[in-house]
């Protein structure tokens, strides 16, 4: 992989970001219940991650002579507040793969300081798919297995 191609995957990354912050946004101000306090507190502390996530990715893009992409992909409606976290929870498990993925072309891509700035972004992520798992009552499962189960 080259520096063009990484950062081209790096962009797709900060697009699916984008998503997670707007998606993020609609479903703290939308879902309601007394049942969903918890998860909509734990959904808005994910929402300032996905901000610091998405700060790190552009600054990467920038700093391998990139420009940040400004596309932010369309966002699925949702009558149910367990469709809202289920989305939230399969975009998180995606962005997982991507960034275990993204780590590694850096590394090979000879970018170690691009794959060691993503390490607490993929740290992060990997917390938000447990604990959106568990609010669902699923055991997380990796982006592939869940592609490979449907």
């Amino acid at each position: 992989m080259d520096k063009k191609q990484l950062i081209e995957r790096l962009n797709d990354d900060l697009a699916l970001e984008y998503k997670s912050i707007v998606q993020s946004i609609a479903h703290v101000a939308s879902l309601k219940g007394a049942a969903l306090q918890n998860m909509l507190t734990e959904l808005q502390a994910h929402l300032f991650q996905e901000i610091d996530h998405a700060l790190t990715l552009a600054k990467q893009i920038d700093f391998l002579g990139g420009t940040p992409t400004t596309e932010v992909p369309a966002i699925e409606s949702w009558s149910l507040a367990r469709e809202a976290l289920e989305q939230d929870l399969a975009l998180e498990q995606n962005q997982l793969e991507r960034l275990r993925q993204r780590s590694q072309d850096a590394a090979h891509a000879g970018f170690p300081d691009v794959a060691e700035a993503l390490s607490p972004v993929l740290a992060q992520t990997q917390d938000h798919v447990r604990e959106l798992a568990q609010a669902l009552g699923q055991q997380p499962q990796s982006a592939a297995t869940t592609a490979g189960s449907q």
